[in-house]
């Protein structure tokens, strides 16, 4: 018999316990199939969305992000698949980086204990319920996981609530008390965030998290299950196993239509048309929208005043869907007055559109000194323009020309002042 402190019954120990951790991680490697599902679908879509330049031609991750993206103006139009396929897209690598970090650490453990399947359902539905929660605010735009991932810390706290009676003081507190702490710190460090706080989608955060939680609340996990229960898990799994196969279908169909989008611009809403008066011209300004100063490749400030802008000579700049900036600038501040230029006014002024000017900018003329100019993605220009159509100047409104006149610098000529018509 072996006496206590004996080499051969410390060695019997330390095998029990290395055998112990090896069934332990088998089991969790068995059950982490369906984060490291989730984890090459994300991967997939990040790769496919990064190398779009490649197959898609210049411009080809716009298109992608534009036909795609959660954009709540077209998501209540009848585009739903935008609540899936925003989920799928990511700003650049690093947002990627830190969404598949919260899913590969937090889907693990809520893997093991709700299964894979109940781990589908939960993502889906906080990914849903953060996409949704982006529709009630102000958002132009919405991508990225981060609902989802907010989810799955709900998920934890919802799986440590219908633990908790089984919980020991530290499972507690590692299941209920410091996700839900962290929860409330990301979700008070993004409301907090600044001016960079519209970067961050905070009612898609809280939504996701609320839907994970309402999901983690519903679903039942998978441990400890009585026996004699057998026959009705069966019926559940079965039903549970339908829903997770349509939101599947429901996945896939949203990435063929948007797939279908690729190359189209976004329609969006026509700007409503506010105005300022400066020397004499009415100039119109879209309403409702952001309106700073444009300083350091920027628009900076809020409710700044266009006209104490243009009479101080600063650039008043006003914010367009899809990140899109509309400046208005005094023609001297702006124009190199070369060819290209001169054509771009012209055409603008006579089709009463904007027009294309370089990669990234269109041009439109503005009475006799002033013009518009749109700064934006390449693949944005179409759609912001288009939006801005119901504010513009009437066609013929000013008249272009590559004659200097006598004095100053000056190459356009306005014989008559006319004010744009409402």
């Amino acid at each position: 018999m072996p006496m206590p402190g004996d080499p051969r019954e410390r060695l019997r120990a330390e095998l029990s316990r290395l055998g112990q951790r090896a069934r332990q991680a088998q089991l969790a490697s068995r059950h982490a199939r369906m984060t490291a599902t989730l984890l090459g679908i994300l991967a997939l879509a990040g790769a496919l969305q990064m190398s779009a330049d490649a197959w898609l031609g210049p411009h080809g991750s716009d298109l992608l992000l534009l036909a795609g993206a959660n954009i709540p103006a077209r998501v209540v139009r009848g585009e739903w698949w935008r609540l899936w396929t925003g989920l799928l897209l990511h700003g650049d690598a690093l947002h990627l980086l830190v969404n598949a970090l919260g899913l590969y650490l937090m889907g693990r453990p809520l893997e093991m204990a709700y299964g894979p399947l109940r781990l589908w359902l939960i993502f889906l539905a906080a990914g849903l319920g953060g996409s949704l929660a982006t529709l009630t605010g102000h958002a132009m735009l919405s991508i990225g996981a981060s609902g989802a991932v907010f989810g799955l810390l709900g998920a934890l706290i919802a799986l440590g609530i219908k633990l908790w009676p089984r919980l020991a003081t530290r499972q507690r507190f590692s299941l209920v008390a410091a996700p839900t702490a962290l929860l409330l710190l990301m979700l008070v460090f993004g409301a907090l965030a600044g001016e960079d706080r519209s970067r961050i989608d905070r009612l898609a955060h809280l939504g996701g998290a609320l839907g994970g939680l309402a999901a983690g609340l519903l679903l039942h996990p998978r441990i400890h299950r009585s026996e004699a229960r057998a026959h009705h898990f069966l019926w559940r799994e079965a039903g549970l196993r339908a829903v997770a196969w349509g939101m599947a279908g429901l996945l896939v169909a949203a990435c063929l239509l948007a797939l279908l989008r690729i190359g189209k611009p976004v329609e969006l809403l026509p700007l409503q048309r506010q105005t300022f008066a400066y020397e004499g011209l009415t100039v119109p300004y879209p309403a409702g929208v952001r309106r700073g100063l444009w300083q350091g490749a920027a628009c900076r400030g809020a409710m700044v005043d266009g006209a104490w802008a243009l009479r101080t000579g600063r650039q008043p700049c006003f914010e367009l869907p899809l990140g899109a900036t509309l400046i208005v600038s005094r023609r001297d501040q702006q124009l190199t007055f070369d060819q290209k230029d001169i054509e771009a006014l012209q055409t603008a002024n006579r089709t009463g559109r904007m027009a294309w000017r370089q990669d990234n900018v269109m041009l439109y003329p503005l009475g006799a000194n002033l013009l518009y100019w749109v700064l934006a993605r390449e693949a944005v220009l179409p759609s912001a323009a288009a939006a801005l159509q119901a504010i513009l100047p009437p066609a013929h409104s000013a008249t272009v020309t590559d004659k200097p006149r006598p004095g100053p610098l000056e190459w356009f000529v306005l014989p008559v002042e006319i004010t744009p018509t409402t």
